[in-house]
């Protein structure tokens, strides 16, 4: 009759050592992992310049444009939109 009681106990007391043998185990892995990059926030400049249009040719007018968008281009301006003689720009702040 004393067997059932020290059978119990031993179950028992293998399932609380897997359970805290998991839950090592867990904490364990949570300390390995890699922490998130730090998350980083740009500041931007914005620029919109309306190139007038050639009344002349299409040619001219699309001359015009490259030589504006260029000329932003080299100044550090990146060209997000464009349309209807109105080109806008963007830069990372200083």
């Amino acid at each position: 009759m004393m067997k059932r009681p020290n059978l119990v106990l031993g179950v028992v007391c293998v399932l609380v050592g897997c359970a805290a043998g998991m839950a090592g185990r867990s904490v364990a892995m949570a300390a390995e992992a890699p922490l998130p990059e730090p998350k980083v926030v740009h500041r931007w400049q914005g620029q919109c310049r309306l190139v007038t249009p050639s009344m002349s040719s299409v040619e001219e007018s699309m001359r015009r444009a490259n030589e504006e968008i260029q000329r932003m281009g080299d100044d550090g301006w990146e060209l997000v939109s464009g349309g209807n003689s109105l080109y806008c720009f963007k830069r990372l702040a200083d």
